[in-house]
């Protein structure tokens, strides 16, 4: 797997703000960035998910604020295929 930095590169700063920005203006890689965040994030989860037997996980802060539209529907494929729902 590409690491995100090397992915998205920019002489522009890259905060999470700017990806946003770039990502829903069609950037690509800036598109790329956040599936490939998602299916990290749910990798992460999914040991706990599974541990705990949990039914539903808040995702909460700036980019679920600001993002959510880039990140569900990977989210709700990640839950789907894994059961996590």
């Amino acid at each position: 797997m590409l690491n995100l930095c090397i992915l998205f590169q920019s002489s522009i700063k890259s905060d999470s703000y700017s990806l946003i920005l770039k990502a829903s203006n069609g950037d690509q890689n800036a598109k790329q960035t956040f599936q490939m965040f998602v299916q990290c994030l749910g990798k992460f989860l999914l040991p706990y998910i599974q541990r705990f037997h949990t039914n539903l996980i808040i995702i909460g802060g700036f980019i679920a604020i600001h993002a959510w539209y880039l990140i569900e529907n990977e989210l709700n494929m990640l839950s789907c295929c894994n059961r996590l729902i």
